[in-house]
């Protein structure tokens, strides 16, 4: 009954700490003469959609894994059996299977990526569509450090589960695993943290070079104005300086509303999702939460002489003074 009501708090928690930061934003995906496009450009079956959201863990999976570019998660388009255009996608906890309507307005940039070969989308339809037949998506595992000696079998991530329906249609899969990278203060931190190799992740952005995919559009979202993308890409990398300098991260929230959240929900269905890994989310979300509201008050006080070159060095100036709970 404890655990029960602890889950339940924590969900009252997460709903308060919500309200009025769900972003949804304008609609660039649309359906014209039985066609689905993204920003007019049609999609299609087993199409890669990558993305970054509008926070800065996904800011830091994309920017500062072995493999860097502007996409942190990756998942699978396709018209699901009733004809509804659909996007698949593995991640911790729910909201694995969604609508394309409602996925892609979620996000900051979106980009969609398609095997060259020409019967790549019809192979890929069948195959996937085959497959949400037999099984369960919100079933199945989610780690997010595969076992790096087999990179394309269980446990899954969202990359390794887009790469498991191309290796199924017989196609080469769109994210490869990287060359192993060198050890640094920021690697070797970031693999303690998260007790698993950080050189051998790849991130959604591998799909970018691979040179069997190619680009069909990239998607940025209107609503979001670049210079706050600008402070936190200098926010993120004030983060990895000091820890390449040597410092390391807290493994606990910093403020009781999100210890709870951490703690109810660490190690609720995932190796990933540990108490710790969740931690450094809320860490996170509460230091930029600060300094993003310095930015958007100097934003509406200057206007366009405020550009996204001053918005990174305030951002990493800034991420300097709101840190402090960050660091053990």
């Amino acid at each position: 009954m404890r655990s029960v009501i602890l889950r339940l708090s924590a969900l009252v928690c997460l709903a308060l700490l919500s309200a009025g930061c769900l972003y949804r934003g304008p609609q660039p995906f649309a359906v014209r003469d039985m066609q689905s496009t993204l920003a007019g450009v049609p999609l299609r079956d087993g199409d890669v959609v990558v993305n970054q959201a509008p926070n800065p863990t996904s800011m830091i999976l994309s920017r500062h894994s072995p493999t860097p570019g502007r996409f942190s998660h990756a998942g699978v388009f396709v018209h699901a059996a009733d004809g509804t255009p659909m996007v698949y996608h593995l991640r911790d906890g729910g909201g694995r299977a969604l609508k394309a309507s409602d996925y892609f307005r979620r996000n900051e940039l979106v980009g969609v990526y398609r095997h060259r070969r020409s019967d790549a989308p019809g192979r890929l339809g069948s195959r996937i569509r085959e497959w949400l037949a037999e099984n369960d998506i919100a079933a199945l595992p989610f780690v997010l450090f595969p076992d790096p000696d087999d990179f394309n079998s269980p446990p899954y991530n969202c990359n390794t589960f887009v790469n498991s329906f191309y290796l199924g249609a017989g196609l080469d899969p769109p994210f490869v695993q990287p060359a192993s990278a060198s050890s640094t203060g920021w690697t070797r931190e970031i693999s303690r943290f998260v007790a698993s190799d950080w050189t051998r992740i790849t991130s959604a952005s591998a799909v970018v070079g691979n040179p069997l995919f190619e680009e069909v559009v990239v998607w940025r979202n209107p609503a979001i104005d670049p210079r706050l993308t600008a402070g936190m890409e200098g926010f993120t990398d004030a983060i990895r300086a000091e820890i390449e300098a040597g410092r390391r991260l807290k493994t606990k929230a910093r403020h009781p509303p999100a210890r709870l959240l951490a703690a109810c929900f660490g190690d609720d269905d995932s190796e990933y999702a540990t108490t710790q890994v969740v931690a450094i989310h809320f860490n996170l979300k509460d230091a930029w939460s600060r300094v993003q509201h310095r930015l958007q008050q100097v934003i509406r006080r200057d206007g366009d002489r405020f550009r996204e070159e001053h918005a990174y060095e305030l951002g990493r100036r800034l991420a300097l003074e709101h840190l402090d709970g960050f660091f053990e």
